[in-house]
């Protein structure tokens, strides 16, 4: 069986990237590509692209609503909320996912 978003869980996240129009997430096991709008927050409050406090921390959980969001939750109370919806798309797709493994997941 192939690689799903929850096989994100317990990756830690490295560093993030601003390339060009979109950013990169690197993690202890790929590489995570957001072309959607995205939100970094603390518990429920937003605090933009506060990348400081997302990188270094472990990825606890992840949620899927289709066609709404995905949201990265780390280990210190911060996460990361990526829209899926339909007019968010700047791209074909909102976010891809390169594990090291050589395998791909698009949304």
């Amino acid at each position: 069986m192939g690689k799903t978003i929850y096989d994100i869980i317990d990756s830690t996240i490295k560093e993030i990237k601003n390339v060009e129009d979109y950013y990169q997430i690197y993690m202890d096991n790929g590489i995570i590509n957001i072309y959607n709008p995205f939100k970094v927050y603390e518990n429920t409050s937003i605090v933009s692209e506060n990348f400081n406090k997302i990188c270094n921390n472990k990825i606890i959980d992840v949620q899927y609503l289709e066609e709404e969001f995905i949201k990265i939750i780390l280990e210190n109370g911060y996460g990361i909320k990526i829209s899926i919806l339909d007019e968010d798309f700047s791209e074909s797709e909102a976010i891809n996912i390169y594990f090291d493994s050589g395998e791909i997941i698009v949304f």
